[in-house]
């Protein structure tokens, strides 16, 4: 049993499949667009981690060099130093003043 189709249904239907396929490339269209586009921020925010990570390591070897100076400065000092935190704990001394209050001073009150 054969079905006939009108000629005004056959073009219809090739319509609406026209129009479902329009649709389906402009979504693809959209798509792809996002996609570059977030393609294109994780590149920024990559760069931008990239320099921030580079100003910390730059920061701290400057810290590296400023402590490494200061440890040097009290190992010279021809007097016992001892540094203290906020809790009043010892927290560095230079030779002389384990020297003249003897071992373990780190972490004493």
């Amino acid at each position: 049993m054969k079905t006939s189709v009108s000629p005004g249904t056959q073009v219809l239907n090739t319509e609406k499949l026209m129009d479902a396929f329009q649709c389906f490339n402009e979504l693809s269209k959209d798509l792809s667009d996002s996609y570059q586009q977030l393609q294109k921020q994780v590149a920024n925010l990559n760069k931008e981690l990239s320099l921030a990570r580079s100003d910390r390591l730059k920061t701290l070897v400057e810290k590296e060099k400023i402590a490494s100076r200061l440890q040097q400065i009290l190992a010279a000092l021809p007097a016992g130093v001892i540094v203290l935190d906020g809790e009043s704990r010892v927290v560095d001394c230079n030779a002389l003043a384990i020297q003249y209050l003897a071992e373990p001073l780190l972490g004493q009150p």
